[in-house]
């Protein structure tokens, strides 16, 4: 049936151009146009529609074809499209599409496209775009894309989008892109993708992405993308990334990406990744990456990554983070991370992770870090953090650390370290650092501490630890280190500091501690010890150190005491205790002392005293207590003894002497004081006993002898004399008395004696 259109608002030709369409039946007449295709060799005659496109000036005659899409209500008529489509068998057909391609010379041709895209102002007719896709059902017509793609061998015919690209200047041209971007509105436009996605399976779709990519030679690809990012003042452009993202509800359509990853055999794909990486110059266009950072009000934005991280379950997703770092040998590709860090200047660029810390309320968000480590094995996976120090040079990238420091104010940063300790329950996060410790063999591991202090100058540097400490309330904060010791059962952990000291020469290392005692003013910092122990109550956790000790034999571990004292030359070093002394006002602190020695039963701490004096040779170590008084004035010390004694009530505190000479038996220990006496030459250090004398005034000092013999039972205490000279066979020692008496003039000292007399009632005592 004929239909004759006689709407008066067309012309002649256009009422028959419109009727001829309406009343055929494509299915019928599209065989023509194939029997024309196969009947002629295309090889020969493809150039009379090259002749058509040279001879007539396109710029003047591209409007027929927009006067055509004008005139018919493409509403109607797209499905002419659409029967072509399903009436020929694409599959035999597509190759006049390909010999098409191969037979011209598309570096001379591309530029009819060009031409088109220049001479319509495609603010105007995107619109058709847009009208097709409103109109056809994407459901039914996607399937014709996929038919094109696994009938051709993309191995062959890839070769033609490059050739495109490498023809067309497309500095020039890339603005066709945007002028889309910036005429359509995007959130009516994204819809499309979303259903594309939704109605295909991608599990099968992903493998064209995949063949692309093992076909072409990326090294000659890449040039485009930057081209494009080159060009573009992404100032612009970016905004239509968040459009997209405002306008799609990612709770549902996140999983598509989720779909590919678990599609594609990432073990054999991520080398596109390295690729892109290997040929770009890096140092030239990680630009891009702060540009959108800049441009973007990362206050708003954030949410995108909270949303992605709360909506998809990450305890089935964080494997292909693992397989990822399992597959590359990061032996070779960390270096893509330092070229990043070297190339640009940190001091710009670490204010975004401020942002992203200042927005978000991490108070909600520290649980991904939790469910990370929670689903992973860290015993597995650890490897990978070993692998990246053991292949990178330390010694160059530990400045990044430093340059971050320097240039934010640690003032404000802080806070964020202490939020997290607040919000999480260390109860739970502590045990992925024992995992760490239990799985990692310390002894290869502490190297990259050591470089780290080595390279840094820690003259420098340190200053960063006094800062965290002065902007934190100590008095808040100190509780997280005592979580940590009532959680872990320190008898099993200890040992990972003892092998840390094992496995380093702290001949070479004990410098460092040095260092920063030479560099910082003890004068002002010594507070951060004190205000630990004033907030802390030392009777519920002085028990950390008691456990320590029963733990380990220190028999085996003492020798690092020894190692410390013979490397640093004590006579420089002293100062260090004399300082704190002097600063402190020891009349308020003492009494840290004194809770430690009330608090435990002085009965089991002794015998580690005893297993230290066991195992060490004194013969070789009593020259450090000598050295401490040969280098010292003790003029200046002897006060701190003093004070101590006028502070404390030497009433309740002489018992810890008896309780030690009660609980240890002297036929044992005696012979220490024997070893002293006998490696000693008396002729030297008695005279450290004058100088005590006769800097006190004895006048007003005498009281401590006499407190203690009031308060002591001499009934009790006398049988330890007697012990003692029962022990030693006096017939080798007395000469240590004679020792005595020949090398000091009695003339100086029986003054003492007298002083003691004249105060004392001979009487009673």
């Amino acid at each position: 049936m004929t239909i004759i259109l006689e709407d008066s608002s067309l012309n002649h030709h256009q009422k028959h151009l419109y009727n001829f369409y309406t009343n055929i039946d494509f299915r019928d007449i599209y065989k023509y146009v194939l029997t024309f295709l196969e009947d002629i060799d295309f090889r020969d005659n493809y150039k009379y529609v090259l002749t058509f496109l040279e001879d007539i000036d396109f710029r003047d005659n591209y409007k027929y074809v927009l006067t055509f899409l004008e005139d018919i209500d493409f509403r109607d008529n797209y499905k002419y499209v659409l029967t072509f489509l399903e009436d020929i068998d694409f599959r035999d057909n597509y190759k006049y599409v390909l010999t098409f391609l191969e037979d011209i010379d598309f570096r001379d041709n591309y530029k009819y496209v060009l031409t088109f895209l220049e001479d319509i102002d495609f603010r105007d007719n995107y619109k058709y775009v847009l009208t097709f896709l409103e109109d056809i059902d994407f459901r039914d017509i996607y399937k014709y894309v996929l038919t094109f793609l696994e009938d051709i061998d993309f191995r062959d015919n890839y070769k033609y989008v490059l050739t495109f690209l490498e023809d067309i200047d497309f500095r020039d041209n890339y603005k066709y892109v945007i002028t889309f971007l910036e005429d359509i509105d995007f959130r009516d436009i994204y819809k499309y993708v979303l259903t594309f996605l939704e109605d295909i399976d991608f599990r099968d779709i992903y493998k064209y992405v995949l063949t692309f990519l093992e076909d072409i030679d990326f090294r000659d690809i890449y040039k485009y993308v930057l081209t494009f990012l080159e060009d573009i003042d992404f100032r612009d452009i970016y905004k239509y990334v968040l459009t997209f993202l405002e306008d799609i509800d990612f709770r549902d359509n996140y999983k598509y990406v989720l779909t590919f990853l678990e599609d594609i055999d990432f073990r054999d794909n991520y080398n596109y990744v390295l690729t892109f990486l290997e040929d770009i110059d890096f140092r030239d266009n990680y630009k891009y990456v702060l540009t959108f950072l800049e441009d973007i009000d990362f206050r708003d934005n954030y949410k995108y990554v909270l949303t992605f991280l709360e909506d998809i379950d990450f305890r089935d997703n964080y494997k292909y983070v693992l397989t990822f770092l399992e597959d590359i040998d990061f032996r070779d590709n960390y270096k893509y991370v330092l070229t990043f860090l070297e190339d640009i200047d940190f001091r710009d660029i670490y204010k975004y992770v401020l942002t992203f810390l200042e927005d978000i309320d991490f108070r909600d968000n520290y649980k991904y870090v939790l469910t990370f480590l929670e689903d992973i094995d860290f015993r597995d996976n650890y490897k990978y953090v070993i692998t990246f120090l053991e292949d990178i040079d330390f010694r160059d990238i530990y400045k990044y650390v430093l340059t971050f420091l320097e240039d934010i104010d640690f003032r404000d940063i802080y806070k964020y370290v202490l939020t997290f300790l607040e919000d999480i329950d260390f109860r739970d996060i502590y045990k992925y650092v024992l995992t760490f410790l239990e799985d990692i063999d310390f002894r290869d591991i502490y190297k990259y501490v050591l470089t780290f202090l080595e390279d840094i100058d820690f003259r420098d540097n340190y200053k960063y630890v006094l800062t965290f400490l002065e902007d934190i309330d100590f008095r808040d904060n100190y509780n997280y280190v005592l979580t940590f010791l009532e959680d872990i059962d320190f008898r099993d952990n200890y040992k990972y500091v003892l092998t840390f000291l094992e496995d380093i020469d702290f001949w070479d290392n004990y410098k460092y501690v040095l260092t920063f005692l030479e560099d910082i003013d003890f004068r002002d910092n010594y507070k951060y010890v004190l205000t630990f122990l004033e907030d802390i109550e030392f009777r519920d956790n002085y028990k950390y150190v008691l456990t320590f000790l029963e733990d380990i034999d220190f028999r085996d571990n003492y020798k690092y005491v020894l190692t410390f004292l013979e490397d640093i030359d004590f006579r420089d070093n002293y100062k260090y205790v004399l300082t704190f002394l002097e600063d402190i006002d020891f009349r308020d602190n003492y009494k840290y002392v004194l809770t430690f020695l009330e608090d435990i039963d002085f009965r089991d701490i002794y015998k580690y005293v005893l297993t230290f004096l066991e195992d060490i040779d004194f013969r070789d170590n009593y020259k450090y207590v000598l050295t401490f008084l040969e280098d010292i004035d003790f003029r200046d010390i002897y006060k701190y003894v003093l004070t101590f004694l006028e502070d404390i009530d030497f009433r309740d505190i002489y018992k810890y002497v008896l309780t030690f000479l009660e609980d240890i038996d002297f036929r044992d220990i005696y012979k220490y004081v024997l070893t002293l006496l006998e490696d000693i030459d008396f002729r030297d250090i008695y005279k450290y006993v004058l100088t005590f004398l006769e800097d006190i005034d004895f006048r007003d000092n005498y009281k401590y002898v006499l407190t203690f013999l009031e308060d002591i039972d001499f009934r009790d205490i006398y049988k330890y004399v007697l012990t003692f000279l029962e022990d030693i066979d006096f017939r080798d020692n007395y000469k240590y008395v004679l020792t005595f008496l020949e090398d000091i003039d009695f003339r100086d000292i029986y003054k003492y004696a007298h002083k003691v007399l004249e105060h004392f009632d001979l009487k009673t005592h």
